[in-house]
């Protein structure tokens, strides 16, 4: 199946199945959504990129899916777009039968209050009930209750400080995978600067803002985003409940542990050479940082560097228009540190309280 190329047939359903991906909007405590009654099943309305709709929650699949049909029309009108499709994949579904399909990401989720980004989903064409929310979505959420004899969902837990990938490091708990959300800790939208000239305006303006490199959701995914310093300081809070920014004294601390930042650096990068290029000289990783090389963006907008350097901001400023930030490079184990415009767009990565 080429969904690529495949634009053709009109019919549109009302009920989306989806894998959530929870990446910091979720809040911890516990929310009850009530379920409608469509067709004999119960089901929860949505928005997937604007577009309203509802999605199956079933307990029987192992995996999610989405009809070719409905991702059809979601590309005829706007609300998949090309970059959201990816490879080939096989998967399980309901009956217990391997599937092959086709990799997407819807870019947005929004029901009962809650909103998440980045959803992977499996467009098949093969399927008796296309409309599926499968089990592998409950550890990405939290824990989930279904009454299905009142028809009300509980999600328990959400995005709370301990669904987050982190390793310990001397006295320090740090994210191992760089930040990736577009909303501040209080659920505000962060503005999206894809343009040079939004992105150029947010710097001369002090304003946050955020992208991927080169705009591509595709490195999103692996390298996370890239904030201006003005997102990183604002005081709504970028890191989500339970976590903050560094500082230039925390990571101090990190690269004291290590060793020295002559070395440090080769014990925080990823140990091989699926993100950075060649040498990536003394990578071990040994520390569990696994730092990837993400790239940056100027403040006039160009995208430099990925798989060269990774460069993450720290929360302290240096002077009214620079702040300190600390960088991986792929020719040697030194870790950099840089007094740097704020402006500039790098990867964040948290620290718990």
């Amino acid at each position: 199946m080429n969904l690529k190329s495949t634009l053709q047939g009109t019919l549109y359903k009302t009920v989306l199945s989806c894998l959530f991906v929870a990446t910091g909007t979720l809040s911890f405590g516990q929310t009850t959504i009530q379920m409608q009654k469509a067709g004999g099943v119960w089901v929860v309305p949505c928005k997937v990129n604007g577009l309203g709709l509802n999605f199956i929650f079933d307990t029987g699949a192992s995996d999610v899916s989405i009809s070719l049909t409905e991702a059809v029309f979601m590309i005829k009108n706007g609300y998949l777009l090309e970059e959201d499709i990816g490879d080939r994949q096989y998967f399980i579904n309901a009956s217990g039968n391997i599937t092959e399909g086709t990799q997407i990401i819807l870019r947005q989720i929004e029901f009962a209050g809650l909103r998440l980004q980045n959803v992977e989903a499996t467009v098949v064409n093969n399927i008796d009930a296309p409309l599926l929310f499968g089990q592998s979505a409950i550890s990405e959420l939290g824990e989930i209750r279904a009454d299905f004899t009142n028809g009300v969902l509980t999600i328990l837990k959400g995005q709370s400080q301990d669904n987050f990938k982190a390793v310990t490091i001397g006295n320090q708990i740090w994210m191992v995978e760089n930040l990736n959300v577009d909303t501040f800790r209080n659920g505000n939208p962060i503005p999206e600067a894809k343009t040079d000239e939004g992105w150029k305006k947010a710097a001369e303006e002090r304003k946050p803002a955020w992208c991927y490199y080169k705009n591509d959701l595709k490195n999103g995914k692996k390298y996370g985003k890239l904030y201006n310093w003005y997102t990183v300081n604002d005081p709504r809070g970028l890191c989500p409940q339970g976590w903050h920014i560094p500082s230039d004294k925390d990571w101090t601390e990190l690269i004291d542990y290590l060793g020295t930042k002559s070395i440090a650096g080769g014990k925080m990068k990823e140990a091989n050479l699926d993100h950075w290029v060649s040498p990536n000289k003394d990578a071990t990783n040994e520390s569990g940082f696994t730092g990837l090389p993400g790239g940056n963006r100027y403040i006039y907008g160009n995208f430099v560097y990925i798989g060269n350097y990774g460069t993450w901001w720290s929360s302290s400023e240096g002077n009214l228009e620079e702040a300190w930030t600390r960088a991986l490079v792929y020719p040697n184990g030194v870790v950099g540190r840089g007094c740097t415009n704020k402006g500039y767009g790098f990867s964040v990565r948290c620290l718990r309280d």
